[in-house]
């Protein structure tokens, strides 16, 4: 089952081509429409879109051909938010696929983000040192998801991928803090990787689009 990263765009368009490769690996994957009523910059009802992901595992499994017993999930970016309250959900996920994932919360995350920007654009290094977002005026609850508290939900066996080319996300960090977490409970099948591709993790004449 993949599940989405974060924007509006159709499905079919943004995750077409990982889709068809995966088919052609012999893997069934299930790309569902994301519903984008009530997603906005400022409110992002995560929980809800678990369950709705849920209920599109059930479907895969229900086709023929597929093994619910070896069914599991592919999530990007802030789709990974999403897959770690779906497996705290559900115990009988099989394996994740966490790529490109932002892992800490969303405050400190979008600051990280902020300030690798601001240093890819050559800004002087004391507003990189002292960037930092505030985010209570806007009312963006979702920034302070519990990255934490779904993590320890990691029991099945995990993939993270990580783009090199990726300056939104913490590479390093969030791998580290992926298998640490993942130790913790008991899972040490845990397997990083990272390749020469972007956020989206695309490679060649996709990498700068």
């Amino acid at each position: 089952l993949l599940m989405h990263g974060s924007g509006t765009g159709k499905s079919a368009e943004a995750y077409g081509d990982i889709a068809n490769a995966m088919a052609s690996a012999g893997i069934v994957t299930l790309v569902p429409a994301k519903r984008n009523d009530n997603y906005t910059v400022l409110h992002r009802d995560y929980p809800r879109f678990a369950r709705e992901y849920g209920r599109s595992l059930d479907v895969l499994r229900g086709r023929i051909g597929v093994d619910p017993a070896k069914t599991g999930i592919y999530a990007e970016s802030e789709g990974t938010w999403i897959a770690t309250i779906l497996t705290s959900k559900r115990q009988d996920i099989a394996f994740a696929v966490l790529t490109s994932a932002p892992v800490f919360n969303g405050r400190e995350q979008m600051a990280m983000a902020v300030s690798a920007y601001t240093h890819e654009a050559g800004a002087p290094k004391p507003v990189v040192k002292d960037m930092s977002l505030d985010y209570a005026p806007f009312d963006l609850a979702y920034a302070d998801f519990d990255a934490d508290r779904y993590l320890k939900s990691l029991t099945m066996p995990v993939l993270v991928n990580y783009g090199t080319y990726d300056t939104a996300m913490p590479i390093e960090q969030g791998a580290q803090r992926i298998i640490a977490t993942a130790n913790k409970s008991g899972n040490e099948n845990v397997t990083v990787r990272y390749f020469a591709g972007n956020h989206q993790m695309r490679a060649g004449e996709g990498l700068f689009t």
